[in-house]
């Protein structure tokens, strides 16, 4: 979507908002309250909020990690400041769009930014490495005084005789000794860098998660964002505008060592997975954003608090990689064929792997619908097992690893049966037809025809797989030299 229309749609749904806002004179009402340019406080009732939320995540695919709550409170300005300057309604909708599209247009100017999360269960023991787009190092005494002199200088390449402010080793002790991971992104002003940056480094851990799950490590001390757990602390975070001065850290409040990346270098499709999370997110076509996305429930499953859930996140992501977003029906035979198709050693194996599939879905069904709070090791370890090879076939098998999008696999391993409702009339009409003939065009039976032709186009079109214009024997006449069709 172009900044120009998603500008239009943003401001028609700020619309609704204008006209819900209403300025706060002492109002009795659920909603927030914000002040405009003059002072004046507004009264933001709770039927006006919604429309910012839908407004901001129309804007989400143009504005490159963006944080949405900021994205929101931007567009909550905007209609504030043009309710508080009194614009005529007429006027109101052009006003809004122009603000927004300047606000999108910024993000075509962005500063270059280098993000460092404290993260836990990463092994440095080999030493520094490289993951996709981050950086991975233990922020030893030379890194901690380095960052304490860019914290007070501002700059990413202080002097060497640069300050070391107490203030910094007092508050950032807790990342001394630490495993860091460091992204280097483009963003528009700290909070986008740090969350941008944050994703990215999601995005590795999640990798790792996966390869561990898939190398059979179990479901011990997984990688994740956070300072080792001696500290009562979520998450430990840096981040610096590298191209100009500007420095901030976060922590936020609430161990073990992770495997060394040669064993995890081993998990199926890790070179190809790698290679993907090397990708900006607007560089990924639709199959490789499924892929990220499979990534992150695997990422979540590996950090489930119970069985149940770590394979409902397995088998989301299975659904994720392989069904559509109009596929509401039948997805649990879809996503049974369609894995067993993937995976399966041969067409006799291929039965198998379908029945386990179903079994699996209904076992992932049972925890979400039926309470069952938890699962068998051994669904877990089928569903890892799908999982990996699923993905090892999309990444390595031709044709499926040249495919740009589902539908290409799709057109492969499970081309459509059945056809659209007028050609299914046509086939149906015509078999009807040839079986009148056949019988010698008797007066009182064309119903019966008709049903014999819709069981025919069911056995041959859906049950058996064969093609559309496979008429069967409904289509053959007898004639005086013999059968014809």
């Amino acid at each position: 979507m172009s900044p120009e229309k998603a500008a239009k749609q943003a401001a028609n749904w700020l619309m609704l908002a204008f006209k819900s806002i209403v300025p706060d004179n002492y109002t009795v009402g659920a909603g927030h309250f914000r002040k405009g340019p003059s002072g004046q406080s507004f009264l933001l009732k709770s039927e006006s909020l919604e429309p910012f939320s839908s407004a901001a995540r129309k804007l989400v695919p143009l504005i490159d990690y963006y944080p949405l709550e900021k994205c929101i409170d931007h567009l909550t300005n905007y209609v504030v400041e043009e309710k508080d300057a009194g614009t005529p309604l007429p006027r109101v909708h052009e006003h809004l769009r122009q603000k927004v599209l300047q606000f999108l247009q910024s993000f075509a100017s962005q500063g270059e930014w280098e993000v460092v999360y404290a993260v836990r269960g990463v092994n440095c023991s080999e030493g520094p490495f490289t993951l996709g787009q981050c950086r991975f190092y233990l922020m030893d005494d030379h890194q901690f005084a380095l960052w304490g002199r860019r914290f007070a200088t501002g700059r990413y390449n202080p002097p060497a005789n640069a300050p070391l402010f107490q203030s910094w080793v007092q508050h950032e002790a807790a990342l001394r000794g630490q495993p860091v991971a460091v992204a280097r992104v483009r963003a528009t002003d700290q909070d986008h860098a740090r969350a941008k940056g944050r994703s990215r480094i999601e995005e590795v851990i999640n990798l790792l998660r996966y390869a561990q799950i898939a190398i059979g490590f179990g479901f011990g001390t997984f990688p994740e964002v956070g300072l080792r757990n001696q500290y009562e602390l979520d998450d430990h975070s840096i981040v610096i505008r590298v191209d100009q001065p500007s420095c901030a850290t976060n922590k936020s409040g609430g161990s073990g060592v992770g495997l060394p990346l040669s064993i995890l270098r081993q998990a199926p499709a890790w070179n190809e997975l790698e290679r993907l999370i090397r990708l900006d997110l607007s560089a990924r076509n639709e199959l490789q954003l499924r892929l990220a996305t499979a990534l992150e429930w695997i990422g979540q499953a590996a950090l489930a608090p119970s069985a149940s859930i770590r394979l409902v996140a397995f088998v989301t992501a299975l659904e994720a990689l392989l069904i559509e977003e109009s596929e509401s029906a039948g997805k649990k035979t879809k996503l049974a064929r369609r894995v067993s198709k993937l995976i399966a050693e041969s067409d006799a194996d291929a039965q198998g792997r379908v029945k386990e599939m179903e079994e699996l879905y209904k076992a992932r069904s049972e925890c979400i619908h039926a309470g069952l709070v938890d699962v068998e090791k051994a669904e877990l370890e089928k569903a890892v097992r799908f999982i990996t090879k699923t993905v090892e076939a999309l990444l390595t098998r031709a044709p499926y690893s040249t495919a740009n999008a589902l539908e290409d696999i799709l057109a492969q391993i499970d081309p459509p049966l059945a056809c659209s409702d007028v050609a299914r009339s046509r086939w149906v009409a015509e078999n009807a037809y040839f079986r009148w003939l056949n019988e010698g065009c008797p007066h009182d039976r064309d119903v019966q025809h008709w049903l014999d032709a819709e069981r025919e186009y069911i056995c041959t079109t859906i049950l058996r797989g064969r093609p559309l214009d496979s008429f069967g024997a409904g289509r053959q006449v007898e004639t005086e030299g013999g059968w014809a069709e």
